[in-house]
């Protein structure tokens, strides 16, 4: 037996029929006949799903959930910190579907059917990131500092001249004959003073392209975020001045006399004047930070370590809030480091031999009964100098080498 009727529609979402028998809009089917109805129109009250794909380093958002074809969908891209919207990436079904805007504002016309959106998100270019002066350990940057599987010295031991050597101790290699300190290294140069108090030279970590960058006296060298920040050492001119990376563009900072530059932590110079002091990088808010009366001094993370006058040279810390202040040692003390979680410091009770101490001041121990003068620390390797010589020690105190 076989059924004969009638469809009453108008509308219909595409799909194969192959019904006998039904009647569409004065057509019969039957047995033998297939209508795919991909071009008959869809029900115009139909609504599609619009899909948002998951992304890192931001989000997208659109103003409907699910919409009618032809009505316009807005889509707000917002960024999550330093990530910023790949520009070129959004997408609608893969790029089926046109989209225009800027500026993290964009649009499109709803087509008959379900849409995914797709965007990515990229953090700021990648560099290669060098160390800011002596990032770890002492604000004077007098030895050493380490890139990678190379470390960049002054060698005490050939008259404080520009040497290089890999970690292991291999390959070391003379890159010129200036007497250099105040070392920093940035986009594959290193940028250092020719002498304690000299001019400012750059050369590239191959040692070809040496270059003077100014001509006067200049100390306290620091290298961050395309600028060289330094100050003059002498006379009623100390100002802290800052220049570009080619020398180029130089600035005064501040005029506070005395500015030995300590650190540059977002934004923020904390440097001496007097009292351990801040101001940003642009010369603006200068304030006095803390009121301490303080010899050497090291900031690691939002912790101040320091040698305390008022306590007979004892390391002290305390936070950069002027906060939870306490004693970590009992004992005259300079040249103090903070890496990893210790102080490696000149313990001056026991004739400037080599120590460290934990931060919370537990586990004291001595490294070496050498006679120090400064400490850097590279790679886990702590580099000192000892009777005009530089020698450098495992964070252990153990395979003491003459570099």
């Amino acid at each position: 037996m076989i059924f004969i009727f009638t469809i009453s529609i108008q509308y219909l979402h595409a799909r194969t029929f192959s019904d006998p028998g039904v009647k569409l809009e004065g057509v019969t089917i039957n047995s033998t006949t297939n209508i795919n109805t991909q071009n008959v129109v869809k029900d115009p009250n139909a609504s599609f799903s619009i899909k948002i794909q998951a992304v890192k380093g931001g989000s997208i958002k659109a103003n409907l959930s699910k919409a009618k074809a032809g009505e316009a969908i807005n889509l707000t891209l917002k960024n999550n910190g330093k990530n910023k919207f790949k520009t070129g990436s959004l997408t609608i079904n893969n790029g089926a579907v046109a989209v225009k805007g800027e500026n993290n504002q964009y649009s499109f016309i709803m087509p008959s059917g379900d849409v995914l959106v797709k965007a990515e998100f990229e953090g700021p270019p990648k560099t290669k990131k060098y160390p800011k002066g002596k990032i770890t350990g002492s604000p004077h940057n007098w030895y050493a500092v380490g890139v990678g599987d190379w470390v960049y010295f002054t060698n005490a031991n050939d008259n404080s001249k520009l040497y290089k050597m890999m970690n292991d101790g291999t390959k070391k290699t003379k890159l010129c004959d200036d007497k250099a300190y105040n070392i920093n290294i940035a986009n594959e140069y290193i940028y250092y003073t020719n002498g304690h108090e000299g001019n400012i030279f750059r050369i590239k970590t191959d040692g070809s392209d040496r270059t003077q960058l100014n001509k006067e006296d200049s100390s306290t060298v620091k290298v961050a975020d395309g600028w060289i920040y330094y100050q003059h050492p002498w006379g009623y001119n100390r100002d802290m001045k800052k220049m570009k990376l080619d020398g180029s563009d130089v600035r005064t900072v501040t005029s506070d006399g005395y500015c030995g530059i300590y650190r540059i932590i977002d934004g923020w110079i904390y440097y001496f004047s007097g009292y351990f002091s801040k101001v940003k990088t642009d010369g603006s808010g200068k304030q006095v930070a803390l009121r301490i009366n303080y010899s050497d001094i090291n900031i690691e993370e939002e912790w101040i370590y320091f040698t305390n006058r008022d306590r007979n040279k004892n390391i002290c810390r305390i936070d950069l809030n002027g906060s939870n202040f306490s004693e970590i040692n009992n004992e005259e003390s300079s040249s103090i480091n903070v890496y990893n979680g210790w102080i490696y410091y000149c313990n001056k009770d026991d004739g400037d031999k080599l120590y460290k101490i934990k931060t919370d001041g537990t586990q004291k121990s001595k490294l070496s009964d050498d006679k120090i003068g400064g400490i850097n620390i590279v790679a886990d390797w702590i580099y000192y100098g000892s009777q005009n010589k530089l020698y450098r020690v495992m964070l252990d105190g153990s395979n003491r080498q003459l570099i």
